[in-house]
């Protein structure tokens, strides 16, 4: 549904996006797998849990760093308030 909602407003995404993590000389073709890229610029990470909030906040800074990109999010759909489950991340 949220990838219907993205191309009706004509908004430039990638799903579950393939991201290689570099290890000394060598590149792996696995890597982790990014939930969406959004305009080749942010890293969003989707979850539905709680009680973890760290734990995922870790890894969104993590991965958002690996990709090489600047800005990551982490959305949690697991709160009454959305505004509660998004948090922002800026190398």
């Amino acid at each position: 549904m949220l990838a219907y909602e993205l191309k009706l407003r004509s908004i430039n995404f990638k799903l579950e996006v393939t991201v290689p993590i570099p290890y000394k000389d060598i590149e792996p073709e696995t890597g982790y797998r990014a939930d969406l890229i959004f305009e080749n610029k942010v890293v969003v990470e989707l979850k539905a849990q709680r009680d973890k909030k760290d734990i995922f906040q870790a890894r969104t800074l993590i991965n958002t760093g690996l990709s090489g990109h600047k800005i990551g999010l982490l959305l949690n759909f697991h709160h009454k308030r959305m505004k509660d489950g998004i948090n922002r991340f800026i190398f």
